[in-house]
């Protein structure tokens, strides 16, 4: 009898410890779950204050070792196939790594060489992010779209960061890269850490953009007559008739142009929630050539503000 006893204890024993084991295993995972949720929540909440709320001097002043850094880094040229289309890029990885990636577009008239002769490449490598500057298809070394492809340039984009590992980019992207990157923005603006325009094309794209009203947000009109009363007036002169919904895009961007390149599409991404408008002084369309220096600060100081919010 008594080994059947024991038998008996030993069963009951090991079921409740098993209970105890799946109850504080549950605890744990909702906990964990719960505390992402928070994580979560205060960066969104953030955001919602305003990626720009507070002070963020974006003219900040650039650690004196950066320059040296970067002149001992190599920038390697490499290629990937993406959707049956060979892609030439320039990639250049830091030591001491952030979890922040930079993508460097290019004009029509340029191509990822742009960056290399500007030292861009080297520079932010050197300041710490994975910095990868492409050749866009049947620019440089890039063979071109197939017909196919031509309208789903955003797709093709994305594709790329698949395949270059990419996850959520900071992403420069200057004139005719802005047939890539504005319809991204719009329909997948969750696919950017932060966006850097420079004066893009295509910026019909965001004159048409409804989704954020189909939304139902609140107060949602009211909130963008807010953001187009706050545009200087060489901004409020280029946007004619309604102004879009773009209240639910909560990207952080830097607007970058020229004081000789006041444009349409930088005054509708103006509008955004989270950007802000930097000018360059005589700068022209690609206002990066005339002050190399001073787009590199910027940029620089708009990583950091990203870094600060963990975004």
């Amino acid at each position: 009898m008594k080994p059947t006893l024991n038998l008996k204890f030993c069963v009951v024993l090991l079921l409740v410890l098993s209970v105890t084991f799946v109850v504080f295993n549950f605890a744990t995972t909702l906990k964990d779950t719960e505390t992402s949720k928070s994580d979560a929540k205060t960066t969104n909440e953030k955001m919602n204050d305003g990626f720009w709320v507070g002070s963020v001097n974006i003219e900040g002043e650039i650690p004196g070792d950066v320059s040296s850094r970067a002149e001992k880094l190599e920038v390697i040229d490499k290629t990937v196939v993406v959707d049956g289309v060979k892609i030439f890029y320039r990639e250049s990885s830091p030591t001491v790594k952030s979890e922040i990636t930079l993508l460097l577009l290019h004009g029509k008239n340029f191509s990822s060489k742009t960056w290399l002769d500007l030292k861009t490449i080297s520079f932010f490598t050197a300041s710490g992010y994975r910095t990868i500057a492409i050749d866009l298809p049947g620019f440089g070394h890039s063979e071109k779209l197939p017909a196919k492809l031509d309208n789903k340039k955003s797709d093709f984009l994305l594709h790329v960061l698949t395949e270059l590992k990419i996850l959520k980019p900071v992403i420069v992207s200057p004139s005719y890269s802005g047939f890539y990157t504005l319809p991204m923005l719009l329909k997948n603006s969750d696919s950017f850490t932060g966006f850097v325009p420079v004066a893009p094309v295509g910026e019909n794209v965001i004159e048409s953009f409804n989704l954020c009203s189909q939304q139902g947000l609140k107060s949602a009109n009211s909130y963008m007559s807010e953001r187009f009363d706050s545009l200087p007036a060489y901004f409020k002169e280029q946007i004619k008739g309604a102004v879009p919904d773009v209240s639910c895009i909560k990207t952080p961007l830097l607007v970058v142009h020229g004081e000789f390149d006041r444009s349409r599409s930088s005054a509708f991404l103006s509008l955004f929630p989270n950007a802000r408008a930097f000018e360059i002084p005589e700068g022209k369309h690609a206002c990066y050539l005339q002050n190399p220096q001073l787009f590199h600060t910027v940029v620089y100081n708009f990583l950091l503000r990203i870094t600060e919010l963990k975004i």
